[in-house]
């Protein structure tokens, strides 16, 4: 038995020796296993499940990639037409959404999840792309740096999967196998202008174009700017860089080819959105000085995911300190020297300049999310740092050369701490932990480094492991503190359940359109595409990729919206009605947006309620032909007013009464308002107000609302009002009156212009997301509207074999010119340029096969001609 058990144990220390031995050869896997490992500390100390109730979720992770993945799943699951979705707002192109954000091969593995473990799934899958980035950075460093210990090839690697970049967007997991692969792209790429070998470029480029084309475009342009100092670099001559330069162009194209499948269709469905045809700036403009710029190499320097102009630039003060060295090596021709300086310059001008920004981020300005090409820079700093580094230990220094060295590599990250700690001490993305972070590690680095040298012989091993692990914690540290999460499951998952059965109650309620299709809003999104969460049609939306003219209309009527988002807040009954939004969901039995003069209760789970609107329009409804034809019906009107202006134009009484302003108030930032009658009241601001409070005072009480983000200008529901209640709007940031207009809706007609609006129309016979189906009998003079986008994706065929050409109603919805008569109508979705798509990748795809794969390799091709 003790024989036995002391085998065993010689077979367990063969083992993990047999292991050590080989981790040792293989950096890479060293560095993607000490990322998982770093991955699982962050997690416990941020409470990440399963090691607390806290979810990886941020930003757009929490408004839009976790919900499209819902939508992914029961996408295929199904199955259902992959073209089209009318859990997307309105209704929007589902391919689109897909190529933009979801095209991450591993994302259809969701099919094989439950839906409970999705949140799950889309954290450990981007907790392996992190820890991929590093893997993939160690082999590019080690294929440029072959000299530099594998300690520092681990280290380096790491600081580029827990740069500032990494923390401040790892929530946009659509980005990172772009990020992860960056690094082998460039080293692609420089074996193509190098040394004439496509193979690894073409591969990598392949798979980022595919996964996400946005990262694979500022890959591109960066190698427009890369490709002068490859050849320098390779000492290439005119002929080879013509060559090899010709054949990194075929390989892009052919990189490019394969994707054309999602590309084309994503360039239609971009050309209508608000990002395009953005104008070139009219002057040049910077935007931070160079304190606040180098500032961004610091830890712990707060995030800027909205408008400002602040890159995420920090990689560590251990690799910091690094860089001189590479300027300050006389083995590194001094040419070289020259263009990597250059081009750094170039990065720090780009991230500061409007026209260089502007084509950074393929002509166009970014929504939020600045200097989005930061991660190049920071595989470009990590490059020089390593090569500074590597190259050395090659060199024989006399004692005092190797002084200065080290001085210059303390003084480096010390000026750069005291003149941003001068300037910047008051920056709002910093605070004392940043300066202590800062200066502290600043520090500890100048004492390691000088105790390194000084016991150099005796301790160099330990040293060197000491610096390591000093580097280790401070991009540890960085992680935690710029990566926060707070948001619990239970918080983000609180409406699911009930939102799903209370959707589910509506549509077995409602009959207006035969069963085929119910539309609901929610009072209080707390979630912005909770649509897709749960799985229920909406009236509000969150991408970039919706069609730039709905947020427009959006605005126009009174409702928020951006470039990037349109949400139902400041929705009114008559809107609601135009739109298809016949039922409420919320999470408080009275409040603004359902009380019982506008809505009826329905039905109840837990804490949430259903709501039923008083005034509803079937999908399909007809208004007199030629009424509100332009796309803005009056730009001096404010959006009530817009809407009374509506209603009017096609017949109808008006629907909001105008209260006159003697019975308001105003100061600055308030005002007080006398209700001179019974009813549902709205009310506009013209002001700059951000957020403005309503107090109601009722029986010597006062309730209380809020309207926030009112930037958007959206349409403030007051609720339903008695005679002589005091109503005080303010907003104590506000420095100017808040100009409210008030308006009273006017219940009789409504009920007159619904009665009008529904009398003719669409009985529906069949409804699914790419193909619709109905019968009308419809009247002289009147078209018909349907409560969808306009859109000219959308095929229109009347009896069976006219194709008619649809228009759109107040630049939003679809609106369709039928004779008179009994007619059927169907509407099916294509998606544009699908076909040249998959021809184009076909043939692509075919092409790599033969030139590396078959009788004659690209490379064979290209000295062949070059001879």
């Amino acid at each position: 038995m003790n024989f036995l058990t002391m085998k065993s144990k010689n077979n367990i220390k063969q083992v993990f020796a047999g292991a050590y031995s080989y981790l040792r050869l293989h950096p890479c896997i060293v560095s993607f296993l000490l990322s998982l490992i770093m991955l699982f500390i962050y997690s416990l100390i941020q409470e990440i499940a399963p090691f607390g109730d806290i979810t990886f979720l941020r930003k757009d992770l929490y408004h839009q990639y976790l919900p499209f993945l819902y939508e992914l799943k029961r996408k295929l699951s199904a199955p259902r037409e992959f073209g089209y979705s009318f859990d997307l707002g309105l209704g929007s192109s589902f391919y689109a959404l897909y190529v933009y954000y979801l095209s991450d091969p591993l994302n259809l593995l969701c099919v094989f999840i439950p839906r409970d473990r999705l949140l799950g799934f889309l954290t450990i899958v981007t907790y392996l792309k992190i820890a991929l980035s590093s893997s993939f950075m160690c082999i590019y460093l080690r294929y440029r740096a072959p000299s530099l210990r594998k300690i520092n090839l681990v280290i380096l690697s790491m600081c580029y999967a827990f740069s500032g970049y990494a923390a401040s967007y790892d929530w946009n997991v659509m980005w990172m196998w772009g990020i992860a692969l960056a690094p082998l792209s460039l080293m692609g790429f420089e074996k193509a202008v190098k040394e004439g070998h496509i193979r690894l470029f073409l591969l990598s480029m392949a798979i980022i174009v595919w996964t996400n084309y946005y990262i694979a475009m500022l890959l591109f342009i960066f190698f427009l700017i890369y490709y002068p100092v490859c050849c320098i670099e390779g000492k290439n001559s005119i002929k080879d860089s013509f060559v090899n330069g010709a054949r990194v162009l075929f390989a892009s194209v052919l990189a490019a080819g394969v994707s054309a499948v999602l590309l084309l269709p994503e360039y239609a469905a971009i050309k209508k959105t608000s990002f395009s045809g953005t104008a070139l700036p009219s002057k040049i403009r910077m935007y931070l000085s160079l304190p606040e710029l180098l500032l961004r190499l610091l830890p712990d320097v707060a995030v800027e995911t909205g408008l400002g102009h602040e890159p995420a630039l920090y990689f560590s003060i251990g690799a910091l300190m690094l860089v001189p060295l590479y300027f300050m090596n006389s083995k590194i021709r001094l040419v070289d020297r020259i263009t990597r300086a250059v081009l750094i310059v170039f990065f720090f001008i780009s991230f500061n300049m409007n026209l260089l920004e502007y084509f950074w981020h393929g002509l166009n300005y970014p929504d939020s999310i600045p200097a989005r090409q930061a991660f190049i820079f920071v595989i470009i700093m990590l490059l020089t740092a390593a090569e500074g580094l590597g190259s050395d230990r090659d060199v024989e220094m006399t004692s005092a050369y190797r002084w200065i060295k080290i001085s210059v590599m303390s003084l480096f990250p010390m000026i750069i701490f005291f003149v941003c700690f001068v300037f910047c001490r008051d920056e709002e993305h910093t605070d004392i932990i940043t300066w202590f972070l800062s200066g502290g590690f600043v520090i500890f680095y100048i004492c390691a480094v000088f105790l390194y040298v000084l016991f150099r012989d005796e301790y160099e091993k330990w040293g060197i492991y000491a610096i390591s692990m000093i580097l280790f914690m401070e991009i540890m540290m960085n992680f935690n503190l710029t990566s926060l999460r707070d948001i619990s499951r239970e918080k983000y998952f609180v409406h699911q359940e009930s939102f799903a059965s209370l959707a589910q109650v509506a549509e077995n309620s409602d009959s207006l359109n035969q069963g085929h299709f119910t539309r609901l809003d929610v009072s209080h999104q707390n979630i912005r595409n909770i649509s897709c969460l749960v799985g229920y049609h909406d009236a509000s939306y969150f991408s970039s990729t919706i069609d730039g003219s709905i947020p427009e209309a959006y605005e126009d009527l009174g409702m928020k919206s951006s470039r990037v988002h349109y949400m139902a807040s400041g929705m009114t009954p008559f809107t609601a009605s135009l739109l298809g939004a016949g039922y409420i969901l919320a999470d408080d039995y009275r409040n603004n947006c359902t009380d019982f003069d506008v809505a009826s209760f329905l039905d109840e789970y837990g804490e949430d309620y259903l709501f039923e609107l008083n005034w509803r329009l079937p999908f399909g409804y007809t208004v007199p032909s030629g009424s509100c034809m332009s796309k803005v019906l009056d730009a001096s009107r404010d959006p009530v007013d817009r809407q009374d202006q509506l209603a009017y134009s096609m017949g109808y009484d008006h629907v909001f009464e105008s209260i006159d302003r003697e019975h308001i108030d105003e100061e600055t930032g308030k005002t007080l308002i006398h209700i001179p009658k019974d009813g549902h009241y709205y009310a506009y601001s013209h002001s700059n107000a951000k957020e403005i409070s309503e107090y109601i005072e009722i029986a010597g009480d006062e309730a209380h609302a809020e309207f926030s983000d009112m930037k958007y200008e959206s349409i403030m529901d007051l609720g339903r009002l008695e005679k002589d209640d005091i109503v005080t709007l303010k907003d104590e940031e506000c420095d100017e009156k808040l100009n409210i207009s008030l308006y009273r809706l006017v219940p009789e007609a409504m009920d007159d212009a619904i009665d009008g609006l529904k009398e003719t129309s669409l009985t529906l016979t069949g409804f699914s997301d790419c193909h619709i189906e109905g019968l009308i009998d419809i009247s002289s003079g009147r078209d018909l509207i349907l409560q969808m986008p306009y859109d000219t994706d959308w095929e229109i065929v009347m009896d069976g074999y006219e194709r008619l050409e649809p228009d759109s109603f107040c630049g939003l919805l679809m609106r369709i010119s039928i004779p008179e008569g009994l007619h059927h109508i169907s509407l099916t979705y294509h998606i544009p340029y699908l076909i040249p798509g998959i021809i184009l990748s076909v043939i692509s795809v075919i092409i790599i096969l033969i030139s590396q794969w078959g009788r004659f390799s690209l490379t064979h091709f290209f000295s062949k001609r070059s001879q």
